[in-house]
């Protein structure tokens, strides 16, 4: 199913997804504790480049997990209907909240207007949450989805042990 050019761009993705979120906050401390230095250069380069760069690396693995999907594979349909499988939550606009599924998470990937990037309190593992952009004919009934990574990075892991 996958080939050595997939499964390292798969790898990629993944990797610069994790730099980022577990850098972040270490950076900013890092940069706080040193006011005397001259940060106007390295801020924006550890911040607003690192986070472009996160979030085309997580549009880029939504979209191939969308293909993936698509393609019907038996073994990771069977991974993602798992009983209580979940890779995060969405907020629909009239406030309710709902498990989300392994095939809407890349459509919220793919889909959403910008991006947060945090971390669970209960966890510790690296979330990013999907801000819904205006609504267009009627179909963006979803507000924010807070998607899990590891449990999605996890699934990705069993897509080259399928190759």
């Amino acid at each position: 199913m996958l080939n050595s050019d997939a499964e390292r761009q798969i790898n990629e993705h993944i990797a610069t997804i994790m730099a980022f979120t577990c850098s972040r906050k270490r950076l900013a401390v890092l940069v706080e504790s040193d006011p005397g230095t001259d940060w106007s250069y390295l801020k924006p380069v550890f911040f607003e480049v690192a986070k472009r760069q996160a979030e085309r690396a997580l549009l880029e693995l939504g979209l191939y997990l969308r293909i993936v999907d698509d393609s019907g594979d038996r073994f990771l349909s069977g991974y993602k209907s798992k009983e209580g499988a979940s890779f995060g939550v969405v907020v629909m606009r009239d406030g309710s909240r709902k498990a989300l599924s392994f095939r809407e998470a890349p459509n919220k990937i793919i889909h959403a207007a910008s991006y947060r990037w945090e971390a669970l309190a209960e966890s510790g593992n690296p979330v990013v949450t999907c801000l819904a952009g205006t609504p267009q004919d009627g179909r963006d009934n979803w507000v924010e989805a807070s998607i899990d990574l590891i449990p999605l990075f996890r699934t990705g892991d069993l897509l080259w042990l399928l190759g």
